[in-house]
């Protein structure tokens, strides 16, 4: 009987908690609507050295701590960073990548790199050039030396030659002085 009496006086409390309800609920549904789904996953490199390079991963997503990373390398190592150096041996390999979201969304990217051993960057590289042009160096002074010392005896091809390889002198003008004394 109360209830009947003071039915018009809960109507509007009544309809301010059903518009709260649905407010809400729209709410949530459209805040999980802002929520973007992993689409897109991109492998970007970069050498940092001779057969070294920095492997990091791109996606539609800008909040990327939440995603789950697994790197494959040859199908032998695997890694669970966001960003990965590694050292490549000379040859081909194939670099995977696999990206899971915080709801399962599962998207793969892989690429082929092939490695030379001689390149620029390779330091090995840079020492036997230096070598080769120290022992050319070595070569031409021991050749020199001992052509000064044996002037007379050699032919005059040979001579030109060296006058050619030596064309100031300063060389022979040198050795010449320091024999005399």
């Amino acid at each position: 009987m109360f209830f009947r009496k003071n039915k018009n006086k809960f109507k509007p409390v009544i309809y301010c908690m059903i518009a709260l309800v649905f407010f809400c609920s729209s709410f949530q549904a459209q805040a999980a609507d802002d929520i973007e789904p992993l689409k897109n996953v991109y492998i970007k490199y970069k050498r940092t050295g001779w057969q070294t390079y920095d492997f990091y991963a791109l996606t539609n997503l800008n909040d990327n701590s939440s995603l789950g990373y697994e790197w494959t390398i040859n199908n032998t190592d695997s890694f669970t960073s966001p960003n990965l150096k590694y050292f490549l041996s000379q040859g081909n390999h194939t670099i995977r990548l696999r990206i899971e979201d915080q709801y399962g969304n599962t998207k793969y990217d892989n690429i082929k790199l092939s490695v030379s051993f001689w390149s620029l960057q390779n330091n090995w590289f840079w020492w036997f050039v230096y070598l080769f042009v120290v022992l050319i160096m070595l070569y031409y002074w021991v050749a020199k030396l001992i052509y000064l010392f044996n002037k007379r005896k050699l032919s005059d091809h040979t001579r030109h030659f060296f006058a050619f390889l030596d064309e100031h002198g300063w060389v022979e003008k040198v050795i010449s002085h320091h024999v005399k004394k």
